[in-house]
Parts: C-alpha cells; sequence; structure tokens
C-alpha cells in the first residue's frame, strides 16, 4: 500500500485498535531509499519502532525521533502484519533450520514482501531472495553475507516465508 501521510495511516490504525508490524519502506526513486522501518503496534499504539540502514542492516534511528523522522519522510510503501491483540510481535512459525537447503515458491503471484514487485523490495531482500536455489543452507547464506548482520538475514527470511516465497 501507499500512503502521503503516516500520521493519518498511524491515527487509522490506533482508531482501529490493531496490533501487529508496520513495514515501511521509501519510494524507489528517492536518494533516502536506503531505509526499512518497522512499527510494533499493540492495539493500536506503538510500541516500538526501529528505522534500519538497508545497506548493512545497522539501526539508523529508533524510538520517538524514529517516529518524528518516518512522520517526515512524506510518500512511503506500507505493510501491516497483523496479530492478534495479546500476541507478540510476529515471529516465523517454525526457526529456519541451519542446514537444510531453502527453497524458493511461487503461489501464483507476481507479488512479494511488502506486497510490492520484486525490482522495489529492498537490496537486501533481493540478495538473499537470489542466494536461494534449492542448494544452499541458511548457514550458508550467512557465510556469503558476511557483511550482514545474522538477525537481518534471519527478519529477510521470515518475511519470505511469510510472503510464500520460500519454504
Amino acid at each position: 500500500m501507499y500512503t502521503e501521510n503516516l500520521p493519518h495511516l498511524l491515527n487509522l490504525l490506533e482508531i482501529s485498535g490493531q496490533s501487529g508490524t508496520l513495514s515501511c519502506s521509501p519510494l524507489a526513486n528517492t536518494e533516502e531509499a536506503s531505509w526499512l522501518a518497522f512499527c510494533f503496534l499493540h492495539e493500536g499504539k506503538v510500541d516500538e519502532i526501529k528505522i534500519l540502514q538497508v545497506a548493512d542492516g545497522s539501526i539508523f534511528l529508533e524510538g520517538r525521533m524514529a517516529l518524528e523522522w518516518l512522520k517526515a519522510q512524506g510518500g512511503m510503501y506500507w505493510q501491516l502484519k497483523e496479530t492478534l491483540p495479546d500476541a507478540l510481535p510476529m515471529r516465523p512459525p517454525n526457526p529456519i533450520k541451519q542446514d537444510i537447503p531453502l527453497q524458493r515458491t511461487f503461489r501464483g503471484t507476481r507479488l512479494g514482501v511488502q506486497g510490492m514487485p520484486f525490482h522495489l523490495w529492498s537490496r537486501e531482500h533481493r540478495t538473499v531472495f537470489l542466494l536461494i536455489d534449492g542448494t544452499r543452507s541458511r548457514t550458508e547464506i550467512l557465510r556469503v553475507l558476511s557483511t550482514y548482520p545474522p538477525k537481518n538475514v534471519d527478519l529477510i527470511l521470515a518475511d519470505l516465508r511469510s510472503a510464500g516465497l520460500i519454504e
């Protein structure tokens, strides 16, 4: 989805009492297209927010400063992964095993992570997805992407799995 006004979107989510993870990413043609934001909502309230740098997966901003910075960005893509109000932030149902080769799956859609076409995914998401070839395991992908923090690779693998793109 797309919004030009994040404060209005957050207000709508608060009024509706939504719980889950709100993912935000910049427009593809901007110079600031180097970040991804994750807002963890509980009953419509922002519990936690982190903005990551796409290049290295490090935290760019978090907390109140991150929220204010994100509100000032203007137009952006967003997706909400809902959870039950009493649930913890979304985690993959089963952890990805270290040494089992990962397979790509396609369920009749050309959209994937954050409901966007492949060319609009973050560089990290595209890189990890392209390394999944049916022979590489999580451990091997981490070895190839030694500059990526393992936690970020795990989050990307969880995103790809929840989008139905890998098994």
